[in-house]
């Protein structure tokens, strides 16, 4: 008979490892406004 088993993890971040992800989602969105320009947003193409 064989026995399968699963482990289970919940990763709880720093306080600088959550400010380094929001800074990389500030930068993402940036990056994609100054792509698209003012009169078109990027995420509409």
């Amino acid at each position: 008979m064989q026995r399968l088993q699963a482990f289970k993890y919940e990763l709880m971040p720093t306080g600088e490892q959550q400010m380094r992800r929001f800074a990389g989602s500030c930068r993402f969105v940036f990056n994609g406004a100054v792509r698209g320009g003012a009169d078109s947003p990027w995420w509409w193409r």
